[in-house]
């Protein structure tokens, strides 16, 4: 007679990058389940996938799947994976639910919703530059290049001259 197992699913969690909800549309996003399980060894079939949750799942993303030998176990207990990444690319921007399933021959399937897990966001078009003399009227800054919009590491010269009678003392900001 073949025993049964029994699986209980823990915390679930997703992690974005830099653990963060919000997400570019350029990320990736990684499960990591947390269950419990007693019975026989076998081998988890774990299927996940992005999405929205209403009354039903509906999976966005393609849908990715990594077993698992699940080693035996007389009493619950616990164990834990990392899951292949899914990219983010090609979602529209808002809130995403992740669905997650635990299948075996060894128990019943089981299946987690981890609701509003993720935040697809756009990437910033640019970064602004404000610069102030303070007090004002003592001088002014020069800033070269001279743009609206700066990109991710470029590099930018600020030149501070004071006007006659006064003279620069410090920078300060972030």
């Amino acid at each position: 007679m073949v025993r049964r197992g029994q699986i209980v699913v823990l915390s679930s969690v997703v992690i974005p990058p830099e653990n963060t909800p919000e997400k570019l549309i350029s990320a990736s996003l990684v499960a990591h389940p947390v269950w419990k399980y007693a019975g026989p060894a076998c081998t988890i079939n774990l299927e996940w996938q992005i999405g929205k949750w209403n009354s039903t799942f509906n999976g966005i993303t393609t849908r990715k799947y990594d077993t698992r030998s699940q080693p035996a176990s007389s009493e619950l207990k616990e164990f834990t994976t990392d899951l292949t990444a899914i990219p983010l690319s090609g979602l529209s921007l808002g809130y995403y639910d992740c669905e997650i399933w635990f299948k075996s021959s060894a128990f019943s399937d089981l299946r987690v919703i981890v609701q509003n897990c993720v935040r697809v966001v756009e990437a910033p078009t640019g970064y602004s530059l404000e610069v102030t003399v303070q007090p004002s009227g003592y001088g002014y800054v020069t800033v070269s290049p001279s743009k609206t919009k700066y990109s991710a590491g470029e590099q930018v010269t600020l030149t501070a001259t004071p006007y006659s009678g006064y003279e620069f003392d410090h920078w300060e900001g972030l």
